[in-house]
């Protein structure tokens, strides 16, 4: 062979590899992430590292979600994790850093989301301060179209899938409250930011404006729910009011609880005084005069974005509907809601939803999932089941308990062969063990939480750590309070599994607005 022979050969070689590689990025799915916060970032890695094609949109001038904090944002200045690191990260192999302190803080959430963007180059994908305004549905695929400043709104191009990951913790949730309806209807709620004018605050506000108690500086102030939020606000404000009151529909007795907070029963009725205050009475027969009532009451799924005359889809009541598995849209399943479920650690939620939403759109029927007919008839029964067991329909999302359940009939479907078979891959078992310690850490951290809205958050200095196959939890001082252990190494992925999802009781659904922010 001459070297002009063998050069034209290698180059011959370069072309046909060339032209592989470019038939192949043609014939990649075209993937659409919408949000660049957690979810996002995560259904974006998980469709990279399968070779898709991917395109992310974020209304926000940075990425983070409710994560980046910002005045007038969701996230309120001091807010520090209810969910210790060693739990909250996607999956063991993306820890946070072990310098942070268990219950970390909004701004160093951040910092791991912005060290995983950056670890899995996805940084460069996200097209900022462009919000999607419509998707549309397509004969075999979606039409995005989204809006800036500058252009005002722009086709952004056809996609094969849709990941829809822009969060629930935006649109502020106002219940019909007895007693409180008429005052609502004729003032208003202010859901943006909390300013004081001549010194008085606005008589109504929800927790989506809350940012820091110093404006509350000797006020009296009602505040209405005690979950996540409404638990970490009155406790904030109480550190500033002159009273706090606190209302939640489980308490239905006064119980004075420090010399500032005071749970009453529910509200019978409240009117206006002097536009200055708000007179409650409650259903105890007491009364109070306060200057702001606070709605920690939640938030609405909201998808406006979805053209419902092509894509039927329902938000009300808290229940977005149809979904199969909380993430399929059940007509249209390559239409993806990431993160629906609520009361759960949702970092490794999402990673599970994303890695089987990827393998859905490479594989299809073929994935294991049903077709979509018998989406719906999933769909129904389970509906069916819930309305005869008395529970409502708001209810739908919660999981609590039954999110390890969940999480491991995701990972099982992620690893369904297309002869409907099981098929366990090497990295499953160091993935489960951390998830089973990752189960009892939540436990254990949920009954260190005092049970009472408004309490102090001494647990939040606790320390946890993981050492092989064991966990310890530590006490602000250093003091070992408790150990636990792994699962046994002897044991198959499908007994660890079967562990993983065991019901421990079947715990009454709540409605939370949050398992870690307002």
């Amino acid at each position: 062979r001459t070297p002009q022979r063998v050069a034209t050969m290698r180059a011959r070689l370069r072309l046909l590899v060339t032209s592989v590689s470019s038939a192949m990025a043609l014939q990649a799915p075209r993937v659409c992430v919408i949000g660049a916060g957690a979810a996002g970032l995560c259904a974006a890695r998980r469709c990279l590292e399968r070779g898709l094609s991917v395109s992310i949109f974020e209304q926000k001038p940075a990425l983070g979600g409710v994560w980046r904090y910002e005045k007038g944002g969701v996230m309120y200045r001091d807010l520090v994790s209810n969910l210790p690191k060693e739990v909250m990260c996607f999956n063991p192999e993306e820890p946070f850093p072990s310098d942070f302190n268990s219950y970390v803080t909004h701004a160093q959430v951040h910092t791991y989301l912005q060290s995983y963007a950056e670890k899995h180059q996805i940084s460069d994908l996200i097209r900022f301060d462009c919000q999607v305004s419509r998707v549309q549905r397509l004969h075999n695929g979606w039409k995005v179209f989204a809006k800036d400043a500058e252009q005002g709104e722009a086709e952004m191009g056809d996609f094969d899938g849709v990941f829809v990951c822009s969060g629930h913790f935006d649109k502020p949730s106002l219940p019909m409250l007895p007693g409180l309806q008429r005052l609502v209807d004729e003032v208003g709620v202010e859901t943006k930011e909390i300013r004081a004018k001549d010194g008085r605050l606005p008589l109504l506000v929800h927790s989506r404006a809350y940012d820091s108690p110093e404006i509350f500086a000797n006020k009296r102030v009602l505040v209405i729910g005690a979950r996540a939020s409404g638990t970490d606000v009155g406790r904030e404000i109480a550190t500033q009011a002159q009273e706090v009151s606190i209302v939640d529909k489980a308490r239905e007795a006064s119980e004075r609880k420090t010399d500032v907070v005071t749970v009453r029963p529910l509200i019978t009725s409240a009117t206006v005084q002097e536009n200055t205050s708000v007179l409650l009475a409650f259903a105890d027969g007491s009364s109070t005069e306060v200057d702001c009532v606070v709605f920690a009451t939640g938030y609405d799924y909201d998808y406006d974005f979805v053209d419902e005359d092509d894509v039927p889809l329902e938000t009300e009541d808290r229940r977005v509907f149809p979904l199969y598995l909380q993430l399929f849209h059940a007509d249209y399943p390559s239409l993806m809601f990431l993160g629906i479920p609520h009361s759960v650690v949702p970092f490794p939620l999402f990673d599970l939803q994303a890695r089987l939403g990827v393998k859905y759109l490479l594989e299809g029927e073929g994935s294991g999932l049903p077709p979509p007919a018998k989406m719906r008839e999933e769909i129904d029964r389970i509906d069916q089941e819930r309305r005869a067991a008395g529970k409502r329909d708001k209810d739908a999302h919660y999981m609590g308990d039954k999110q390890w359940r969940y999480d491991m009939e995701l990972l099982k479907l992620i690893r369904m062969s297309r002869e409907g078979r099981v098929e366990w891959q090497p990295e499953d078992r160091p993935f489960l063990e951390w998830l089973h310690i990752a189960r009892q850490m939540y436990e254990d951290g949920g009954k260190r939480r005092a049970n009472w809205p408004g309490a102090p958050d001494d647990y939040r200095r606790l320390e946890y750590r993981i050492v092989g196959r064991t966990w310890h939890v530590f006490s602000a001082d250093g003091e070992l309070l408790t150990t636990g252990e792994g699962l046994d190494p002897d044991i198959g992925l499908d007994e660890a599994v079967e562990i993983i999802a065991r019901l421990e009781d079947d715990a009454q659904p709540v409605v939370e607005d949050s398992a870690v922010a307002k």
